[in-house]
C-alpha cells in the first residue's frame, strides 16, 4: 500500500507517525496528514497504533509542537486590530498563546476521555515536550491550568456558558493577563482576551480527532 511521502516540513515539525501497515512485517513513519486520511476512508481500521499509547503520546508531541508554530503571524494582525496590544512583545504574545493552547488541547481531551491513566500519559508527554522546548513553559502551563480551572468553574456556576465557550474565554484572560502584565479589564483588554482565547483553541482544532 503507498501513500504519499512525508513532505520536508512535516518531518521538521515532526508531523510524522509511526505506524504497523496491514500486510507488512514493520513498521514505518508516515506523514500524521497521510494517517489521518488513511483512517478517515477505512484503509487503515480502529484498531491501530493511534489508539495504543505510543499512538497518543505521539499525537500529543505533535500537537506541542504545532502550538509553537500556530502563534506565527499572529500578533502584527491583531497589534492593528487592538490598541490594547501597543507596547507588548511579539515573543511573548507567541509564548503565552503557545502555552495557553497547549492547556486548552489538556483540558479538551479531559472532556474526552476521562480515564486517568491516558491522562496522566497526555499530560506527562507534554510536559517533557514543553519543557525540552523551553524549561519556563511548564511552570507557565502550572500557572495556566490552574487559573482556567478556577475560572471555568466560576463561569460555569454562572450558566451562560458551555463548557467550551468557558473554556476558550478562560485561556483568553490567562494570555491577555500576562501578555498585558495586568489583568484585562478595560473593553479593549476583554475583546483582546476573547481574541485569544478564540486563536488558542483554533491552532489545537482536531488535535484528538
Amino acid at each position: 500500500m503507498k501513500g504519499p511521502r512525508p513532505s520536508i516540513l512535516e518531518v521538521l515539525l515532526g508531523r510524522t507517525v509511526e505506524v504497523q501497515l496491514p500486510g507488512e512485517s514493520g513498521r514505518r513513519k508516515v506523514s500524521a496528514k497521510w494517517f489521518d486520511t488513511m483512517v478517515a476512508d477505512g484503509t487503515i481500521g480502529p484498531v491501530s497504533n493511534e489508539n495504543s499509547a505510543t499512538g497518543l503520546a505521539e499525537r500529543t508531541r505533535i500537537m506541542v509542537r504545532a502550538t509553537r508554530i500556530g502563534p506565527i503571524g499572529l500578533f502584527v494582525p491583531l497589534s492593528e486590530r487592538f490598541s490594547a496590544l501597543a507596547g507588548s512583545k511579539p515573543e511573548e504574545w507567541d509564548f503565552f498563546l503557545a502555552v495557553g493552547a497547549v492547556c486548552a488541547a489538556l483540558i479538551e481531551h479531559n472532556f474526552r476521555d476521562s480515564s486517568s491513566e491516558t491522562n496522566e500519559l497526555v499530560r506527562r508527554t507534554a510536559a517533557e515536550e514543553l519543557v525540552e522546548w523551553r524549561t519556563v513553559a511548564l511552570e507557565a502551563l502550572e500557572d495556566c491550568e490552574g487559573f482556567v480551572v478556577r475560572s471555568m468553574e466560576a463561569l460555569l456556576q454562572v450558566g451562560d456558558s458551555t463548557a467550551r465557550e468557558a473554556l476558550s474565554k478562560a485561556i483568553g484572560m490567562w494570555i491577555a493577563w500576562n501578555v498585558l502584565k495586568r489583568e484585562p479589564s478595560e473593553e479593549a483588554d476583554v475583546a483582546l482576551a476573547a481574541a485569544a482565547g478564540t486563536a488558542a483553541l483554533k491552532i489545537v482544532e482536531g488535535c484528538w480527532d
